[in-house]
């Protein structure tokens, strides 16, 4: 028996089965922990700073760490090319590149808990950048996973689960994290999080070898190869899709859309003191079980009525939680109704950005190829995350000069082209 036949008999024998069911509770559970990691690591951080009295657009600058998770269309081709001694060989090429990353995550997530964030910016931003690369390659892990590994859905089908999951990991991380990081402290509610991700760690053990790695027998590719295959054939295959800029400039509005709701929405929390107890309850509690809501009703929303109505809809909504934060902005904190119009922000804006993501996702996997589709789905992913990077600095600056109420009234003005993209409804190309 040779040495490559030992470990495809070992890993037949400690791999889990591939069932529908499974499938959707493997995709929502990296959700999970992809969810806890992103928004503690933003959301949560932003807050902290602002509540610190880190001005807004130093916090906005904060977001060039997550470069390296912006640019993830050229980590696949890493992962692919480059084996870690004995590990590739044990678990798999792709398998043993999440494993070590998974390891580099959960040790900067522990340091990020454990410093004071407004007295050690540089060493956090330094943290920040690593966590972010190494959250970039575990999101290749996963979406290789629910792309290649099981067939037993279509393309779309992984959109909602995941969606649910990365959204439930938010409710978490925004409602449980800075309830409880008031009552006994920020690095302790840290290191109950990584519990959960050590739990995905786990889990990644007993999965296929995802992708087309073959374990023992992995061979790398050539420089040239790689260049010539990412760089330029991916890229110039994905623009030549159908509809594929109108996608690029509906997706860009989301995605800014998203920034005014998250990273802008969140600093303007801290900014205006509002405390951890009452933003776990309102923002996270209260709004992020209703964003649970809007993700189980997007798939039947598409299915019933269209994709490019709910993509409206959503904005729209989003359009009205930005007007009331300019209501919110000049009510003291001891207003008998500043709660109530808090309230009513986070329920309107966690459930119409809960669609819209939704939405996006099933937008952009309608994009993907089930070949190679990793590769596509990175590319486009990588577009809409340095889009989010750059947006969130530029809001920050902006915000900086003109005040809040220009950054709340954006998502009213971005609803006029983006209505105008949506007559066309392209998703009917792409089959969705």
């Amino acid at each position: 028996m040779t040495k490559g036949t030992r470990h495809l008999q070992l890993h037949s024998v400690v791999s889990l089965p591939c069932s529908g069911s499974f499938y959707k509770l493997v995709v929502a559970l990296f959700g999970v922990s992809g969810g806890l990691s992103f928004f503690t690591l933003t959301a949560m951080l932003y807050y902290r700073l602002s509540l610190a009295g880190v001005p807004v657009c130093t916090v906005g600058r904060l977001s060039w760490a997550a470069i390296p998770y912006s640019i993830r269309f050229f980590w696949p081709y890493l992962v692919d090319a480059v084996r870690i001694p004995y590990l590739s060989r044990t678990f798999g090429q792709r398998k043993s590149w999440g494993l070590v990353t998974h390891h580099i995550s959960i040790a900067c997530f522990l340091l990020v808990g454990y410093i004071n964030p407004a007295e050690n910016l540089h060493l956090l931003f330094s943290i920040v950048l690593i966590s972010s690369f190494a959250a970039a390659v575990q999101d290749i892990v996963s979406e290789t996973y629910r792309f290649d590994v099981v067939n037993v859905l279509p393309i779309n089908a992984s959109a909602p689960s995941h969606t649910f999951g990365f959204r439930s990991g938010k409710l978490f991380a925004c409602s449980v994290v800075p309830y409880f990081a008031s009552k006994i402290g920020w690095f302790e509610i840290h290191c109950i999080i990584s519990v959960v991700k050590v739990l995905a760690l786990f889990l990644l053990f007993f999965l296929h070898e995802p992708g087309n790695a073959v374990r023992g027998d992995r061979q790398e590719l050539p420089s040239q190869c790689v260049i010539r295959r990412s760089i330029i054939t991916t890229i110039v295959s994905a623009f030549q899709k159908k509809g594929v800029w109108i996608f690029l400039c509906v997706f860009m509005i989301m995605k800014a859309i998203d920034v005014v709701v998250g990273p802008m929405e969140t600093s303007f929390i801290g900014k205006i003191g509002i405390p951890p107890g009452d933003y776990g309850k309102f923002k996270g509690g209260i709004g992020g079980s209703i964003s649970l809501i809007g993700v189980m009703l997007a798939g039947p929303f598409v299915r019933r009525v269209s994709l490019n109505c709910g993509v409206m809809l959503s904005a729209i909504g989003l359009s009205v939680a930005g007007c009331l934060s300019i209501v919110l902005m000049h009510l003291p904190l001891d207003a008998p109704c500043f709660n109530t119009v808090f309230a009513a922000i986070a329920i309107v804006q966690e459930f119409c950005i809960a669609f819209m993501m939704t939405f996006s996702a099933i937008y952009t996997s309608a994009f993907c190829e089930k070949s190679d589709s990793i590769y596509y789905f990175s590319l486009f992913s990588s577009i809409g995350s340095v889009g989010r990077v750059t947006l969130t600095y530029m809001f920050s600056e902006l915000c900086h000069v003109t005040g809040w109420v220009v950054i709340f009234l954006l998502p009213l003005g971005l609803c006029v082209p983006l209505f105008w993209l949506l007559k066309r409804d392209f998703s009917k190309e792409q089959k969705i």
